[in-house]
């Protein structure tokens, strides 16, 4: 993102860093400045119904922030700090002037938005479903799209940095039913965690979304098929056991 900070005051501009864990701002806060990622991870949390629900996780060079300044609302989501995160903090005056002046930014960040709300109808589609499962695989589809929307990814696999629990967390699944439907997936070459795949982080390599679609709408789990018995251990990836004793869910 093309943003210059070259005639802001120190009233205007700032450079902080922030430990993991850190809670930038949170849902229903007025807001007073955007924050630009240079370094480390940030997590995008939305609480509905007593839940939270993670939106987004941005890493060096994305924002957040922005639109609170913009419609001049309330904060629609908290902002959390996953990984050490060194981010550059623009006041609400600045960034409305830059805005102005800058129109290569001002067309980025269209572009930015328009994005993002292509994912918020995605996600909109995938909480109009009541089956866990179908949820589950939305939610992998768009994590997938989020990627190649970044530029981390384009045709055949790829990597999501996701753990399991927050799959789940996503997909407003139990722990259990997200379990229950990577294993299924697992067992058809369609998800492996990233150690698996060489990857030094947590997540998952995931197949392409029309991969996972078609094997939502096709596949008919439990008949006549037996899930190997390895992939238990090896789907989870993040050192975690197994919660509760949760039996098959079909996926259509």
């Amino acid at each position: 993102m093309i943003f210059s900070t070259e005639h802001a005051t120190s009233t205007e501009y700032a450079v902080k860093e922030y430990p993991s864990g850190s809670v930038i701002f949170e849902q229903g806060e007025v807001g007073r400045a955007v924050y630009f990622v240079e370094s480390g991870t940030v997590e995008i949390r939305r609480r509905t119904h007593g839940h939270d629900h993670i939106l987004a996780v941005l890493g060096e060079g994305e924002f957040f922030g922005e639109m609170a300044l913009i419609n001049a609302r309330t904060r629609s989501a908290t902002a959390v700090v996953r990984k050490d995160a060194r981010l550059r903090v623009v006041s609400a005056e600045f960034f409305t002037a830059m805005l102005e002046r800058q129109g290569e930014f001002a067309g980025q960040l269209i572009r930015t938005l328009a994005d993002r709300l292509d994912n918020a109808n995605r996600q909109v589609d995938l909480f109009v479903s009541d089956h866990p499962a179908h949820r589950m695989v939305h939610s992998l589809c768009l994590a997938v799209n989020e990627q190649i929307h970044k530029g981390e990814g384009g045709r055949g696999a790829v990597y999501i940095p996701y753990t399991l629990g927050d799959l789940a967390e996503r997909a407003d699944v139990s722990w259990g039913q997200a379990v229950d439907v990577v294993e299924r997936l697992a067992a058809h070459g369609l998800i492996i965690p990233a150690c698996a795949a060489d990857i030094d982080a947590r997540g998952y390599v995931v197949a392409e979304s029309e991969l996972l679609i078609e094997f939502l709408h096709e596949h008919k789990p439990g008949i006549g098929r037996t899930r190997p018995e390895h992939w238990h251990g090896a789907v989870m990836g993040e050192g975690h056991d197994r919660r509760g004793d949760v039996g098959a869910h079909e996926l259509n």
